[in-house]
Parts: structure tokens; C-alpha cells; sequence
């Protein structure tokens, strides 16, 4: 005991923490364990919101609740009243105007689409949009000017395996992983961030890269990195457009897009241990609209 408050002694006088007491039993903590996250309060049955994705101008109701009833498309119209004002990333709002079909469907309904009325910027530079008639659940977009953080050993073993495995199917080619942008944010709602990377995975000195992997590495797991979603052909592209709570339950929606020329399909999802779990998919023809 007398060499284990030594130890702590020195530890101190060189600026360390000191955690533990040695003794014949072996290391004990010096304060229990903290106790797990309590479970948000939700308010999920306070007032409603709506929210939309920016398709070719036009904003496109995606997933709302009323009063802590969760619909999706065009069930979520219902909500909304005449010149309705919605909240855009930043301080921006716009009034929405019905503008008919929007040539997107939702479950296999049509779903309607507006106009945004009075934006001082072009709508062609916004993803997503949102209205409610209570408080405004905080949207989080990706950074930008997107920013890249260095990879720990790690996660390049992550991305690594995943691009190793694409290159059984293209072995004419390299595939290394090749990071692009780096987010961090808190996708699940527990405190802790999960960190989001763009990565390409193809040969540094034939560029363009063929493949676009987003990889997660989840806030408690930081040894774990996954592929969230892959897209293989160099016209299409995946993003995630947005994180918010829309029915302020504690649970965080996450909105993924994946484009092309002349579609965009976007999904609703929240993530759990397998991943992002689909709640409901927007697929839009964008060469039908008007």
C-alpha cells in the first residue's frame, strides 16, 4: 500500500491523474462507475413538424409527426396550412406554395411538392427544410467547406477491408482507400458523436475513383468502422443531407440522399447497432418534372 501512494504521490507532482489504490486484492477504482444515460423525456406529443427535401427546387414533404404520430409523404400534407413559413439551414425561411405533383412518390403514393416562396438564395442550395408549429427541433448538415480529420490505425483497417473487398470484384484495378471529408455528429441521440467519412476507394494515380463508400465509425465503438452505404458508379453520388430529432423523442432522424443524372432517392432512417435503418424511402424522377 505504502508503494502504491508513492506511486499516486509521484504521479501527482508530475501533473497525472492518479485513478486507482493498489492493494493485496488487486486495483480498485477510486469512485463507482457512472450510471448509464437516462432515456431522454420526449415531447414528442408537443405540437407537429414536417420535414421536407429540396428536389429540384421544390421542397418535398418526407417525414412529420402529429402530436407523436408518425406519418410519412404525402400523410404529412395533411398538416400543413395555406403559405405555411418554413426554416432552412442557417436563419432562412421561405413560404411554401403548393405547386402540385411533385414526381416523387413515397410507399407507392404520389407526393406533392412546393414552391419556396420568397428565399433570398437560390433553392438549388438547400437540402432540406423544415416546419413546425411548436419549438423547431435543431437540424445539423454536414460542415462546410468540407473539412478531413486524420484517421486513427483503426479505422484506415476499416476502410481498408472494405475497399480490399471491392477489388475482388474489379481486380484490374487498385482500390485503396482514399478519405475525402470528415463528420462528426450524434446520430443516435446517446451524447456521443459517431464520426461519417467520405471516402473513395480506387487507384490515387487513375483518378476519378469508381466508388464512393460512407463509412461510420459509431461514438462507443470507436474500433468499429463500417460502411454505411456504397455507390459504385462515378454518376451517382451519396450523401447524408441532414440530422434532426423531427419529433423531439430523443432519437435523432437521419436523411441519406443518393443521386444521379435524372433520380434522387432519399431515406429516412435511424441508426441501430446494424446500421441505418430505413423508416421510409422518397424516390424522385427528376427528368419528369416540370
Amino acid at each position: 500500500m505504502a508503494r502504491a501512494v508513492t506511486a499516486c504521490l509521484a504521479s501527482l507532482l508530475g501533473l497525472l491523474a492518479c485513478n486507482r489504490l493498489d492493494d493485496t486484492t488487486g486495483p480498485k477504482p477510486t469512485a463507482p462507475p457512472l450510471p448509464p444515460l437516462a432515456e431522454p423525456a420526449s415531447l414528442a406529443g408537443q405540437g407537429r413538424s414536417v420535414l421536407f427535401v429540396v428536389v429540384a427546387q421544390q421542397a418535398v414533404p418526407l417525414f412529420c409527426h402529429d402530436h407523436g404520430q408518425k406519418r410519412l409523404g404525402a400523410d404529412c400534407a395533411t398538416l400543413l396550412s395555406d403559405s405555411a413559413t418554413v426554416r432552412l439551414v442557417g436563419s432562412l425561411s421561405a413560404t411554401l406554395q403548393s405547386a402540385g405533383p411533385s414526381g416523387c412518390s413515397l410507399g407507392g403514393k404520389s407526393v406533392p411538392g412546393y414552391s419556396l416562396a420568397g428565399l433570398e438564395i437560390s433553392a438549388t442550395e438547400q437540402r432540406v427544410a423544415l416546419w413546425s408549429d411548436s419549438l423547431h427541433p435543431v437540424m445539423t448538415t454536414p460542415p462546410w467547406p468540407a473539412e478531413h480529420q486524420p484517421e486513427t490505425p483503426s479505422q484506415l483497417r476499416g476502410m481498408k477491408h472494405t475497399c480490399d473487398e471491392l477489388a475482388r470484384t474489379q481486380p484490374e484495378r487498385r482500390m485503396l482507400p482514399l478519405p475525402q471529408t470528415t463528420w462528426l455528429v450524434d446520430l443516435d441521440g446517446d451524447g456521443v458523436r459517431e464520426r461519417i467519412d467520405d471516402v473513395r476507394c480506387g487507384d490515387p494515380t487513375q483518378p476519378p475513383a469508381s466508388t464512393q463508400v460512407l463509412f461510420l465509425t459509431p461514438g462507443r465503438r470507436p474500433e468499429r468502422t463500417i460502411p454505411l452505404r456504397l455507390v459504385r458508379h462515378a454518376a451517382e453520388t451519396v450523401r447524408v443531407e441532414v440530422v434532426a430529432d423531427v419529433d423531439s423523442n430523443g432519437v435523432p432522424e437521419v436523411v441519406l440522399s443518393q443521386m444521379s443524372a435524372t433520380s434522387q432517392r432519399t431515406e429516412v432512417a435511424h441508426l441501430e447497432s446494424v446500421g441505418l435503418v430505413p423508416i421510409g424511402v422518397l424516390d424522385c424522377a427528376l427528368d419528369k418534372r416540370r
